[in-house]
């Protein structure tokens, strides 16, 4: 789906479904749904981060409904991992850009969307320098890979990273103000809907009426 908008309400429609599910039966079907968005690459390449997130959220919340039954906690965990794998889908396949035209879209004030789209981009960068900063301390021998000594050498490793963002958020807000970003025109956003933005929208639709029907 190209329209961003298309990829938004599938994922408000889908994860509405897996709400709405009460059968196992069909926790499992939509779960099993949502893990189709591997074969998309963007997804699949960030499989890795996708599970550190999900593991231990999963090791959490089963031990706790495993009290209850197992069926439940298998259940919880099922529809955890479907209420992860929808977001997570939808903000590895589109841009920041196109969701702040999503949210302007949808009569979201602009500085509230503008604010997620910098604050995305933001975070994306300052990931890249903890991953060279990280590397760059590991080559001059400080002993980050070990768990225990990663604990005692963890100032060595914030005060860099502190420094870094703080330059960064600098310089995004100098380029800001350069080029008068508060006196920008208010452009709306443009879409350009087709017909398999309609078959998915569909698709979603057919999904909760799915799950109503196995209620």
């Amino acid at each position: 789906m190209n329209d961003p908008r298309a990829r938004f309400f599938l994922l408000v429609l889908y994860t509405t479904a897996l709400s709405l599910a009460t059968s196992l039966t069909t926790v499992v079907s939509l779960t099993v749904l949502g893990a189709s968005v591997w074969v998309l690459p963007r997804v699949r390449a960030s499989t890795k981060a996708f599970l550190k997130a999900f593991i231990p959220s999963a090791l959490i919340f089963g031990s706790v409904t495993w009290a209850f039954q197992g069926a439940i906690a298998f259940e919880a965990v099922l529809r955890l991992a479907g209420l992860m794998l929808g977001p997570w889908a939808f903000f590895q396949t589109t841009e920041p850009e196109s969701i702040y035209q999503v949210m302007v879209w949808l009569r979201v004030p602009r500085s509230w969307g503008f604010t997620f789209s910098v604050s995305r981009q933001f975070l994306e960068i300052l990931t890249s320098d903890l991953t060279e900063i990280w590397h760059t301390l590991l080559t001059r021998g400080l002993p980050l890979d070990r768990p225990l000594k990663r604990w005692f050498n963890l100032p060595r490793f914030l005060l860099p990273v502190l420094v870094s963002s703080f330059h960064t958020a600098e310089q995004l807000a100098e380029t800001l103000e350069t080029r008068g970003i508060a006196q920008l025109p208010q452009s709306h956003p443009t879409f350009h809907w087709k017909k398999k933005d309609s078959l998915g929208t569909l698709a979603g639709f057919l999904l909760v009426g799915f799950s109503l029907w196995t209620r």
